[in-house]
C-alpha cells in the first residue's frame, strides 16, 4: 500500500516545519493557551474545591508524604508520587496546578511528532497539533489535578516510539526491537499513572499487525513491547499482592468501576438528580457512574468489608444482574458510548458543555467517518489513530461516558483526520490538470 503516494512535496515541507524550534513553539503556544484558561477559568484556590477524583490525588499523596497511605489496590500510586514530589519541593496549590499544566502541555508537541512520523503529508502534523492544544475539552481537564494531565504524554509517548510498519515507511525495514521494548515499557509507565491504559495493551499489538505486512517482525515487535509492558507492571503486581493479600495485576477496582456504571440504580435516577460542581452541571442516570454506596450491590454489611473482598462481589453481582436483564444493559450501554461522544445528555449538561465539547466532538466523528468512506484503504493503515477511539469507547462500555476518559480518542480523531483531510487535498491538487 503506497501510503504516501503522490506527497514527495508535502513530505519535504513537513520535514522543513519539523525543526526543533517548530516543537518547542508547540509547547510554548500550548502552555500560554492552557495557563491562561487555567487562571482565568480553572485553577482552584484550595484543595477543598477539587472535585472527587481529584481531592482523592491529593490526599494520596499527603498520605504519601507522611507515610500513612494505606494499601487497598484502589489506585496505582504513580500520579499521586508526582503530586508528593511537586509538594516536597512547594505545597503551594497553584504552582502545583500549574506544574502539572506545564506536563500536560507536552501533548501537542508529542502529538505533532508522531503524526510526522507515520504520515509525513504536507502540514497534517502541524494541524493535529494546533487543533488539539485549541481543543476545548482537552484543556479543560488538562488544567485539573486528575492523573490526565501526566497520562496523556506519556502514552502519546508510547505511541511514538512504537516502531512503524512497513505498511507505513513503504519499505521493509530493520526489527528495531529496542524500540517496541521502551514503547511497552512507556505504556507501563502509563499504566502506572493511569490504570485505564493496561487495557490498550492488545490494541498495541493490532497496531503491530496492521501496520507490519511481515508477521514475523510484527510478533517480535509485540513480544518486546510485552516484555517491556510487564517488566515494568510485574514488580507492582508483586508488590501490592503481598501488601493486600489479594492477587492483582494492577488495580482491583475492576468490580467497582464496572458496577457503578452498569447497574440498576441508574435507570431510577430522575432529572432531580442534576446539580452543578464548579463551573458545570453534573447529572446521573443512564451512561454516568455511582459510587459503591449507591450501586445497590453490596449490603451496609458488605460495604464494611476489605476493598478487595468488595470488588470481587462487585463483578459477580454486576455480570449476573446484566446477564438476566439484556435490554436494560443495552439501553445503559448505548447511554455510555452517546454520552462520551457528545451525542447524548446535551439537553443536561449545560450550554457551555454542548457548545465548547459536544458539538466539536459530534462534528469531528461526522469529519472522521466521511474522510473515511473517501479513503476507506488509506484509512485502514493509520490504526495507530483510529483504533483510540476505539479504545477509549470500549473504556466507556466497561466503566462509563467519561470525557476524561476519551482523551486520547480526541487526539487520535484529530490526527486521523488532519492525515486524511490533508492527504486528500493534496492528491486533488496534483491531479489537476497544470494551466497552459
Amino acid at each position: 500500500m503506497a501510503f504516501l503516494s503522490g506527497t514527495a512535496s508535502g513530505g519535504r515541507s513537513q520535514d522543513a516545519g519539523g525543526s526543533r524550534a517548530t516543537v518547542v513553539a508547540l509547547f510554548l503556544v500550548g502552555l500560554l493557551v492552557n495557563l491562561t484558561f487555567g487562571f482565568l477559568f480553572r485553577y482552584r484556590g484550595s484543595p477543598f474545591a477539587l472535585e472527587a477524583d481529584e481531592r482523592e490525588y491529593w490526599d494520596m499523596a499527603a498520605a504519601l508524604l507522611d507515610g500513612t497511605i494505606p494499601m487497598v489496590g484502589r489506585r496505582t500510586l504513580a500520579f499521586p508520587s508526582l503530586i508528593a514530589g511537586i509538594r516536597l519541593v512547594t505545597d503551594d496549590f497553584r504552582v502545583v496546578q500549574i506544574i502539572l499544566t506545564i506536563i500536560y502541555s507536552l501533548s501537542a508537541p508529542l502529538l505533532y511528532l508522531l503524526v510526522r512520523r507515520i504520515a509525513p503529508i504536507g502540514h497534517a502534523a502541524l494541524l493535529s497539533a494546533v487543533v488539539f492544544l485549541l481543543w476545548a475539552p482537552a484543556i479543560y481537564y488538562g488544567t485539573s489535578v486528575y492523573s490526565e494531565t501526566a497520562a496523556l504524554p506519556v502514552f502519546l509517548l508510547a505511541l511514538l516510539l512504537l516502531p512503524p510498519g512497513s505498511r507505513i515507511t513503504n519499505a521493509p525495514g530493520r526489527p528495531q526491537l529496542g524500540l517496541a521494548l521502551l514503547a511497552g515499557m512507556t505504556l507501563a509507565l502509563g499504566t502506572h499513572v493511569r490504570s485505564m491504559y493496561l487495557l490498550f495493551l492488545p490494541f498495541l499489538f493490532v497496531v503491530l499487525v496492521i501496520e507490519e505486512a511481515r508477521w514475523r517482525v510484527a510478533a517480535m515487535r509485540a513480544v518486546f513491547a510485552a516484555l517491556g509492558f510487564f517488566a515494568l507492571i510485574l514488580p507492582w503486581s508483586a508488590f501490592v499482592t503481598q501488601e493486600t493479600g489479594q492477587a492483582m495485576l494492577v488495580t482491583a477496582n475492576g468490580g467497582e468501576t464496572l458496577g457503578g456504571g452498569l447497574n440498576p440504580m441508574l435507570l431510577k435516577i430522575g432529572t432531580d438528580g442534576d446539580f452543578a460542581v464548579g463551573d458545570r452541571t453534573v447529572w446521573t442516570g443512564p451512561g454516568k457512574w455511582l459510587p459503591i454506596a449507591s450501586t445497590g450491590y453490596l449490603t451496609s454489611r458488605e460495604q464494611r468489608l476489605p476493598y478487595a473482598q468488595q470488588d470481587k462481589l462487585l463483578t459477580e453481582r454486576t455480570i449476573d444482574w446484566a446477564r438476566n436483564h439484556p435490554v436494560e444493559v443495552a439501553q445503559i450501554e448505548a447511554a455510555k458510548v452517546g454520552y462520551m461522544w457528545g451525542v447524548y445528555g446535551i439537553e443536561r449538561s449545560g450550554w457551555r458543555q454542548a457548545l465548547f465539547g459536544s458539538l466539536p466532538t459530534i462534528l469531528l466523528l461526522v469529519l472522521a467517518i466521511g474522510l473515511t468512506a473517501l479513503q476507506p484503504m488509506q484509512g485502514f493503515v493509520l490504526a495507530r489513530f483510529w483504533l483510540l477511539p476505539v479504545f477509549v469507547t470500549g473504556v466507556a462500555l466497561i466503566s462509563w461516558g467519561s470525557w476524561r476518559f476519551r482523551m486520547p480518542g480526541d487526539a487520535g480523531l484529530i490526527a486521523y483526520s488532519a492525515i486524511l483531510g490533508v492527504r486528500l487535498l493534496t492528491t486533488r491538487r496534483a491531479s489537476q490538470p497544470a494551466p497552459r
